[in-house]
């Protein structure tokens, strides 16, 4: 009878802990999982607001060169 009960005993222990092992390593594959997309995530974000920054910086040279442009042909052009 003892030697039944011990190994229902061991039984339901390992079962416990299987169980606990179980649920610790889905959490820590959970956190590397959000860990990974949050990093995606911020790498496309970054290349948004990195490209969307080019943009701009791209228009203000544009709008810059226009505004410099005439004046800048005009210097250049032979006095009459």
């Amino acid at each position: 009878t003892n030697i039944r009960t011990n190994e229902r005993t061991k039984e339901r222990t390992n079962e416990r802990t299987n169980g606990r092992t179980n649920e610790r390593t889905n959490e820590r594959t959970n956190e590397r999982t959000n860990e990974r997309t949050n990093e995606r995530t911020n790498e496309r974000m970054n290349e948004r607001t990195n490209e969307r920054t080019n943009e701009r910086t791209k228009e203000r040279t544009n709008e810059r060169m226009n505004v410099r442009t005439p004046t800048l042909i005009a210097e250049n052009e032979p006095r009459k």
